[in-house]
C-alpha cells in the first residue's frame, strides 16, 4: 500500500520512479500467491521483480552522485565498492551450498528441519548414489514429519524394492496409492514389483492404470510389454515396446526387448530394423558386434545364439 501511494505521489515528479515501481509490482504479483495455487514461494521468484527495485536504487545513486561534491562522490563510490565485495563474498559462500544436490538439501534441512520434503529430496539423491542406509533415514524422517506425503512412500518403496525387501516395498506402494490415487509412477513401480514376483496379471493391471493416468508414460508400456513377453503374448509385447519407443525413441532397452519376440515370431525384416536402429542410436556399440553375429541373429535358427548376442547390448 505504501509503495502504491508513493507511485501516485511520485508520478508528477518522475516517470522513472513510476516505471521501476510498476515493474516490481506487476512482476511480483503472479508469484506472491495471494491466492495459493500449490507451488511454494521461493527466493528465486524475486529475481526478476528486484530488477525494478535496483533500477530505482541506480537512479537514486546517479542523482545523488551527479549533484554532490567530490568528497561525497568518493564516499559513495567507496560504499558501493564495499557493498559489491560483500555481495561477491556471500555469492561465493552460496556456491559451496550449491555444490551438488545433497549439499543444497542439507542446507535447507539445517535451516528448516521441520519440513518433510527436503528430507524426501535428499533421500532420493542418496538412493541414486546407492547410499541406502542414509536414504532410508531421510525417508523415515520425512514420513515422521508428514505422514501424508505419498511421494515419500513411493520413494521408500523403491528403496525397499532395490534391496529385495519386496513385502515392505509393496506396503509402501499401497500406502502411496491410498494417499494419492493419481500418481502414475506409483502404479508403474507396483507393476514392476508384481513382474519381479512373476504375478503378471497383477502387474498388467497396475501398468494399465499407470497408462490411463499418463498415456505418455513410456516405462509403463515397456513394463507391460515385458509381462506380455513373459506370458508368450508376442504381438502385444511388440506393440507395447513399439509404443514405448514412439514416446521415447531413446529408451534403448525397448529396442532390445522388442528384438526377442520379433526373432521368435520370425519377423526378420522388423528384427533387422530393430538392430540397425539400435546401432544407429549408440554408434559406439558397433565396436562390440561383428557382421557374423548380426547374420546369426537375422538368419540363424538358434534362440540361444540370439540371447548371447543380446547380452552384448544389455
Amino acid at each position: 500500500m505504501v509503495l502504491i501511494i508513493s507511485i501516485i505521489l511520485s508520478r508528477r515528479f518522475s516517470r522513472k520512479v513510476l516505471f521501476g515501481s510498476v515493474f516490481f509490482i506487476f512482476t511480483i504479483l503472479p508469484v506472491i500467491q495471494i491466492i495459493p495455487i500449490g507451488q511454494s514461494i521461493a527466493d528465486r521468484y524475486t529475481n526478476i521483480p528486484l530488477i525494478g527495485v535496483f533500477y530505482l536504487l541506480g537512479e537514486l545513486c546517479y542523482i545523488v552522485y551527479s549533484g554532490s561534491k567530490r568528497v561525497v562522490r568518493v564516499i559513495i563510490t567507496t560504499v558501493l565498492i564495499f557493498i559489491v565485495e560483500i555481495l561477491a563474498l556471500i555469492s561465493h559462500q552460496r556456491c559451496k551450498v550449491w555444490k551438488d544436490g545433497i549439499t543444497l538439501w542439507t542446507d535447507v534441512i539445517n535451516k528448516y528441519p521441520f519440513l518433510a520434503k527436503p528430507y524426501n529430496n535428499r533421500g532420493m539423491l542418496y538412493s541414486q548414489l546407492q547410499r541406502y542406509s542414509e536414504a532410508l533415514i531421510d525417508f523415515n524422517r520425512s514420513i515422521a514429519l508428514n505422514p501424508n506425503l505419498a511421494e515419500t512412500y513411493n520413494n521408500r518403496g523403491l528403496l525397499f524394492f532395490s534391496q529385495k525387501e519386496y513385502e515392505l516395498a509393496l506396503r509402501d506402494f499401497a500406502k502411496a496409492i491410498e494417499l494419492n490415487k493419481n500418481i502414475a509412477e506409483v502404479y508403474n513401480n507396483r507393476g514392476k514389483f508384481y513382474y519381479a514376483k512373476s504375478e503378471y496379471d497383477s502387474a498388467i493391471l497396475n501398468f494399465n492404470r499407470a497408462i490411463v493416468l499418463d498415456p505418455h508414460y513410456a516405462f509403463a508400456y515397456q513394463g507391460r510389454g515385458l509381462c506380455y513377453l513373459a506370458m508368450g503374448k508376442l504381438e502385444q509385447a511388440i506393440n507395447d515396446f513399439s509404443n514405448a519407443l514412439k514416446i521415447n525413441p531413446f529408451l534403448i532397452e525397448s529396442y532390445n526387448f522388442r528384438a526377442v519376440p520379433m526373432r521368435t515370431s520370425r519377423n526378420l525384416t522388423r528384427q533387422l530394423w530393430t538392430f540397425l536402429r539400435r546401432l544407429e542410436s549408440i554408434p559406439i556399440l558397433l565396436n562390440h558386434i561383428t557382421t557374423g553375429a548380426l547374420f546369426i541373429v537375422i538368419w540363424g535358427n538358434s534362440n540361444q545364439q540370439l540371447l548371447i548376442l543380446l547380452r552384448l547390448f544389455l
